[in-house]
């Protein structure tokens, strides 16, 4: 669904054990994810998915959890701070089952999954 990170040696270098990063796919903005989300990487994602400007008028903010291995409840505030920032514009990507469990049991798996993947692939 989308192409690897962006993973020039600048960001390598910053890049923690557990943590996000950001870039640009077409009009939407995607933040990608990678090891444990939990309450000590959560404010910094808060800060992230819900700064001004942080997604192109036309676009959505897509949080992509590909590479994440643990999710725990704090991430469920995050994202729903996420989305009210972006008016609804936002959406989950490539979640595994760690995260697609914690989202169904608390009922919120519809509201950030989007189920028509043509949507969340690039602008053409």
């Amino acid at each position: 669904m989308f192409d690897d990170p962006p993973n020039d040696t600048a960001n390598l270098a910053n890049r923690s054990a557990n943590g996000h990063r950001r870039s640009a796919e077409g009009t939407n903005t995607v933040v990608w994810l990678w090891g444990e989300q939990d309450a000590a990487t959560s404010g910094q994602l808060r800060r992230t998915l819900t700064e001004q400007g942080s997604v192109m008028s036309t676009g959505s903010m897509i949080v992509n959890f590909r590479d994440v291995t643990f999710v725990d409840a704090s991430m469920i505030g995050v994202l729903l701070a996420g989305r009210r920032a972006h008016n609804g514009r936002f959406m989950v990507a490539e979640l595994p089952h760690c995260a697609r469990r914690l989202f169904a049991l608390c009922n919120f798996l519809d509201v950030f999954v989007d189920h028509d993947p043509i949507s969340v692939g690039r602008a053409s």
